[in-house]
């Protein structure tokens, strides 16, 4: 039997083949901008019978034209906030039915398949593929006419607040899909690692939906980040998310436990968690593994200053500094940043 990579390679190779990812995102594309384009009409009609009340009011005054006009704007107020619902309940069905439509075509492409196993990778691949193509989409949903440059942050803005629910709506549900497939095919093969490390892997992507990036770290500068993304319902969702994926790195350090690279995932997981004690450990491992990794001994000194293991990130310090002394001068920034914790007494 092939490995899964190579299964996973020849997959992906007869997706760049089909026109799924291609079908997918006009579709997409177009669910989304039928709402936005009701949205606009009703507004650009309002604004317009607004402008010619105002502009024409003294003609109108002292006629029946007056009630009128009131009568019409008030009935387009009313037939906008009930359309609005019935378009608020049929987007995310349309949406999710344009997901259903793409599995269903994907299991049609897979029935020549040579073994169940390529099909469902193939599958998965496809579904994953489809969810990082999305990724930040609502950012550049509406892209900046000419000219307008100086506008980027408000059009990403604009772009964000309109579709990030439904883009985050369709995104979940193909990651969802992808994990529900390879825990069928680790019900089947147990002991498969490489399935297992494609389940972690995609939880890990699953959890980056939920994830919101630090301020201080200026992932992306001035971009504006929707207030309900910070929630506390969508914060253990990425903590389930990020767990589940601890648990799978777990897995395949039990059966591989000499693997650095396994600890290095579970270091960025317990990073993401905010379990330092725990990254700590991790980046031991990956020393005592590959002793000359210098970007994790950079960070192992990092979290042992930040925790106020002085003694240990000095150690650390005097290892970087004659090899690479500009992560030693990096790295010395963080002596004492564990004070900060604590703060004067009235």
């Amino acid at each position: 039997m092939s490995t899964l990579f190579e299964t996973q390679t020849d997959a992906c190779n007869i997706n760049q083949e089909t026109s799924i990812l291609k079908d997918f995102l006009p579709h997409l594309r177009h669910i989304l901008r039928q709402y936005t384009l009701f949205n606009l009409t009703f507004l650009s009609l309002g604004v317009f019978e607004v402008l010619s009340c105002l502009i024409f009011f003294n003609l109108m005054a002292h006629s029946h034209l007056i009630a009128i006009t009131i009568a019409v704007f008030l009935m387009t107020l009313f037939s906008y906030f009930t359309l609005r619902i019935y378009f608020q309940n049929k987007k995310p069905q349309s949406l999710l039915r344009l997901c259903e439509n793409t599995l269903y075509n994907l299991k049609e492409k897979t029935q020549d398949m040579a073994s169940p196993l390529e099909s469902e990778l193939f599958i998965a691949s496809s579904l994953t593929r489809l969810a990082n193509a999305l990724k930040d989409c609502e950012y550049s949903f509406y892209g900046t006419p000419k000219g307008l440059e100086s506008l980027r942050l408000s059009f990403e803005k604009i772009g964000c607040y309109l579709h990030w629910k439904d883009l985050h709506l369709v995104k979940e549900w193909l990651y969802l899909q992808t994990v529900e497939i390879y825990i069928h095919l680790i019900k089947e093969e147990p002991d498969h690692l490489q399935l297992h490390m494609a389940l972690a892997n995609t939880y890990v992507m699953f959890s980056d939906i939920y994830s919101t990036p630090k301020r201080d770290e200026m992932v992306e500068v001035a971009r504006w980040i929707p207030q309900e993304k910070q929630s506390e319902k969508i914060q253990a969702k990425f903590t389930k998310c990020a767990r589940r994926a601890i648990e799978e790195f777990k897995i395949l350090n039990d059966y591989n436990p000499e693997d650095p690279w396994v600890y290095t995932q579970l270091a960025y997981s317990y990073h993401d968690l905010q379990m330092p004690q725990e990254e700590i450990l991790a980046y031991e491992k990956i020393i005592e593994l590959t002793p000359d990794d210098f970007d994790s001994l950079y960070k192992l000194g990092t979290l042992y200053f930040q925790q106020g293991q002085m003694a240990r990130g000095l150690k650390l310090y005097e290892k970087l500094k004659y090899n690479y002394p500009h992560k030693a001068a990096s790295l010395i920034k963080h002596y004492g940043s564990f004070t900060e914790e604590f703060s004067l007494i009235d």
